[in-house]
């Protein structure tokens, strides 16, 4: 139905080895279904949200919801390394409908990404006690769960928690056909990684650091990354900078806000910003990886310009295992001991 009310949505997903629920609750909505569709349901595994406003006087039609993160068969919350929601066909329908939209708040913790093709629109034009907005394509789309578009699509991130709010909207949901209508927007919201990484797929993060360092590139995935599990920014070309923190600035890679996706190292529980570290003295860096794979570390101690002096390379594929049990992952920490040289 369309009340305020809570629904559990099974997976198949487990998180250090305990086996997950996600609940679904209506916090709030404006939707006149009459009896006519069903609101909330599941298809091909995603969950969809439908809308129709039969109101007078105004035509939006909305639903506030919240899914949290629960073990199995019980109301108690898991907190995960992030929490994934992609809307699938955010779309219109060929300006007989107003755009079907994601409105949601971001915050240090939450990320929005969208295709580097998308014709979605992300912008902080929002209402509802949110401050972002996703709004759909102005055109019908055939995206779905097995014809898939990525422009019409749009994923946010929720990193490091059990629980994640955001509103489902249509400006115009038929509220311009006659109350017997049953005619409703329909708007896809998957919880699957695969889903999001066809949103970030062909994306691409070069190294930061300032010139004359030569900056490698690798393809940007979902699976892997340095900190919190956020996806690397997507950048066309190198950006270096003194603060090596180009990309985080230049508001590209579908971020609604600038952000930091390389805070994976710290140095005694802190950023590196202004710290030191000193010749003969130990110093202990924790690396913290999202996903499996090999972790290298070069230190330029003479300051030329380069990483290829003898005992600049600290680390060299050390082997990083991935420590969670969900498609996700889990964040692990590395440590590195480093003892600078006099130079």
């Amino acid at each position: 139905d369309c009340s305020q009310a809570t629904y559990r949505f099974g997976t198949s997903a487990s998180y250090d080895g305990q086996a997950l629920d996600v609940l679904v609750q209506v916090l709030q909505e404006d939707n006149d279904q009459a009896g006519s569709f069903q609101c909330l349901g599941v298809e091909e595994g995603v969950l969809f949200a439908s809308l129709r406003d039969k109101d007078n006087g105004e035509n939006i039609a909305y639903q506030d919801l919240r899914l949290t993160v629960v073990r199995q068969g019980t109301t108690t919350p898991v907190v995960v390394d992030r929490l994934i929601v992609t809307g699938f066909d955010l779309d219109s329908n060929n300006s007989s409908t107003g755009s079907d939209d994601l409105y949601f708040n971001t915050g240090e913790k939450t990320r929005s990404y969208v295709s580097v093709n998308t014709d979605t629109t992300v912008s902080s034009s929002a209402s509802g006690g949110y401050n972002t907005r996703i709004k759909g394509r102005d055109t019908d789309c055939t995206d779905g769960a097995t014809t898939v578009e990525p422009e019409c699509r749009a994923s946010v991130v929720f990193s490091e928690t059990s629980s994640a709010s955001f509103r489902v909207q249509n400006d115009n949901a038929y509220g311009t056909e006659s109350s017997s209508s049953t005619a409703r927007r329909v708007s896809y919201l998957s919880l699957r990684v695969d889903d999001f990484d066809d949103v970030v797929d062909g994306n691409t993060d070069y190294g930061d650091a300032p010139s004359p360092y030569v900056a490698a590139r690798q393809a940007v995935s979902s699976f892997l990354g340095l900190g919190a599990g956020l996806v690397p920014d997507h950048e066309s070309a190198q950006q270096a900078s003194a603060g090596a923190d180009g990309d985080d600035l230049d508001g590209a890679g579908g971020a609604v806000v600038n952000f930091d996706d390389e805070d994976g190292v710290t140095l005694g529980g802190s950023a590196l910003n202004d710290q030191s570290i000193f010749p003969g003295q130990q110093s202990e860096l924790s690396v913290t990886t999202y996903g499996s794979g090999y972790l290298n570390v070069w230190f330029d101690w003479n300051r030329d310009g380069d990483f290829s002096d003898a005992g600049e390379r600290m680390v060299s594929n050390r082997q990083i295992t991935n420590n969670g049990e969900t498609s996700s992952g889990n964040n692990s920490s590395n440590f590195v001991t480093v003892t600078p040289v006099t130079i």
